[in-house]
């Protein structure tokens, strides 16, 4: 029980960041190639700019999905409560879900672009959430 009475929320959103980046970016790393879904989806959108864009596209966000993991483990791992490594990993987040949003727009898919919508506006509140914080102390 004591564990429980000694975790707080700025553990618990740097777990739930931690696993949700961890996994998307090793799915996307493990595999060591663009998924043949990922081109197929995206051929015929404005995305599609020039030969290889798209391998482009898919490695940038591989790359941010793993830095946002990686800044959500250090900022576990340090459990400080004046966290600039939160701050920066909920900011990046937030981008990412916007530019994963706006895929899912261009290709028609607006339930999965809602739901990314809905993610980008949770970390947004938890980072202004946490910029309160850090003025009020």
């Amino acid at each position: 029980m004591n564990l429980l009475k000694d975790l707080n929320s700025k553990i618990l959103v740097d777990l739930l960041y931690l696993i949700t980046f961890s996994i998307a970016a090793f799915q996307k790393v493990s595999g060591l190639k663009v998924p043949s879904w990922f081109l197929k989806q995206f051929e015929n959108s404005i995305l599609n700019l020039f030969d290889g864009s798209l391998h482009i596209q898919f490695i940038i966000i591989s790359l941010l999905e793993l830095y946002i993991a990686v800044l959500a483990l250090v900022s576990l791992l340090k459990n400080k409560t004046k966290n600039s490594l939160q701050a920066n990993y909920l900011k990046l987040a937030s981008i990412c879900f916007i530019i994963l949003a706006l895929g899912q727009r261009l290709t028609f898919k607006f339930d999965q672009a809602a739901y990314l919508f809905f993610y980008a506006v949770i970390s947004i509140f938890l980072l202004k959430s946490l910029e309160g914080k850090s003025e009020r102390q």
